[in-house]
């Protein structure tokens, strides 16, 4: 098994496998299976469209998974693409029709597709995009709102997010990212990565890169990402609205609610927002050690899904998933 995504109360297994994995314990073959040097997918939230990609290559077709048809083959750029994190996602607009977004010409630069009706959303001979190299896509829960967690160089890992709303009619603000405060104080937390919380409250989560204890000193006790630890983050001012230390970098995360979030670096730990607290933690399910974009320094991660809407994630070992419910949470 090379990669899982959540639709509905199954389980797809579309890298290496074409199969459908029901919570209650059936199976369904799909059309298709796909080849194995393809190490993760994304699903649409339909669940018609898929994109196979390889984290850290430049291939990535998409797929039409209810009829096995390889619609277009996707790419990136291979300027240090063996480095990091491919970015792509799919969502799904306020319109009904499925949208991707990647970086099929330059590192830098995002497009958005319909793929309802095979139309890109963002040429434009106006494009200036900054250097960045965008990572970890991911859309809010309204499809309004594009996060990217990726990376400039020193190396450095920050987010940023951009607003959609205004894309198809100046497709130039993919090209002005929104930052939080302390995005390019390399002295101070680094913002390794995110996830939404809520249409206007995005998540940072730091890397184990340690302060400058000098800086962090002048900083004092400002509200700010903190490492390691997370933040909130409110959009609409650009602002740290809570800053939550923890003993850990807190990796990918999945938030459950508007309170609490499961982080996955070593392991899932569930997490109360507010102090820090720790809830739980599933010791024996491996989720790996990966903390931001760049990435090809490490092992990779196992397949993993997870499910905010549902409170619910999945980790796959060699020989079984494990699925953990938090809904009654």
């Amino acid at each position: 098994m090379r990669s899982l995504c959540f639709q509905g109360d199954t389980l797809v297994h579309l890298v290496g496998g074409g199969r459908v994995l029901g919570l209650d314990g059936s199976q369904r073959w799909l059309p298709a299976s796909w080849a194995d040097h393809f190490d993760s997918a994304v699903l649409a939230p339909a669940g018609r469209y898929a994109v196979l990609f390889e984290r850290l290559g430049t291939r990535a077709p998409l797929v039409d998974v209810t009829t096995g048809q390889c619609l277009r083959p996707l790419h990136r750029s291979d300027y240090h693409a063996s480095a990091y994190v491919y970015p792509v996602t799919l969502w799904t607009s306020a319109s009904g029709h499925t949208l991707l977004a990647h970086c099929p010409d330059q590192y830098n630069r995002i497009e958005i597709d319909n793929l309802d009706t095979n139309q890109r959303l963002t040429a434009s001979p106006d494009r200036q995009p900054g250097d960045y190299f965008h990572s970890r896509l991911a859309a809010n829960p309204s499809g309004t709102r594009l996060l990217s967690a990726g990376w400039v160089w020193h190396p450095w890992d920050f987010v940023g997010w951009t607003d959609l709303r205004r894309v198809r009619e100046e497709p130039t603000v993919l090209d002005r990212l929104q930052v939080t405060p302390g995005a390019f104080h390399v002295g101070l937390a680094e913002q390794a990565s995110a996830t939404w919380l809520s249409d206007d409250l995005l998540l940072v989560g730091s890397s184990d890169e340690l302060e400058d204890p000098d800086e962090a000193a002048e900083a004092g006790d400002s509200l700010r990402l903190m490492s390691p630890g997370l933040a909130v983050v409110d959009v609409r001012r650009a602002a740290v609205v809570q800053s939550v230390p923890l003993p850990y970098p807190p990796g990918a995360m999945m938030p459950v609610g508007p309170d609490r979030v499961v982080t996955f670096y070593g392991h899932p730990r569930l997490v109360r927002l507010r102090d820090g607290h720790l809830l739980h933690e599933w010791p024996d399910l491996d989720t790996g050690r990966l903390t931001g974009s760049i990435q090809h320094h490490l092992s990779p991660p196992p397949p993993m899904a997870i499910d905010p809407r549902g409170r619910r994630f999945a980790v796959a070992s060699s020989d079984s998933v494990a699925v953990v419910d938090l809904s009654a949470w």
